[in-house]
């Protein structure tokens, strides 16, 4: 589709809850658009509470928009950001994402839709 456009309203993205963070999933109502991008808040303060390394096709981008988190993954060590700090990364990789403070950390996150 060619002139479309998606808006999302503070606060009212779709939610999404899981053990190891909240997920705010933004401009949710254009379903053929090729990433997705949201707020989440990450929850896991380790490795092992975060749970199994996660894979899946495609590309993903972390941008730290408060807190500091590790983002591990199979091949490389842990690697620490902090506010300001952004990743790009093969999310074929895998990898788990998890807060590095105690009060968790929040970021923005977009990534290829596996749909495509």
């Amino acid at each position: 589709a060619k002139g479309w456009r998606s808006v999302t309203k503070r606060g009212a993205g779709h939610h999404v809850t899981q053990t190891n963070a909240d997920y705010e999933y933004l401009c949710t109502d254009f379903l053929y658009r090729k990433m997705v991008t949201g707020i989440a808040v990450i929850t896991a303060p380790s490795l092992e509470a975060h749970g199994p390394f996660v894979t899946h096709p495609g590309e993903e981008f972390v941008h730290v928009l408060a807190g500091s988190i590790v983002i591990a993954t199979e091949f490389y060590a842990p690697l620490a950001l902090e506010t300001g700090d952004s990743l790009q990364f093969d999310s074929m990789t895998p990898h788990a994402i998890f807060s590095a403070g105690t009060d968790g950390a929040r970021i923005l996150f977009s990534l290829t839709d596996p749909r495509w």
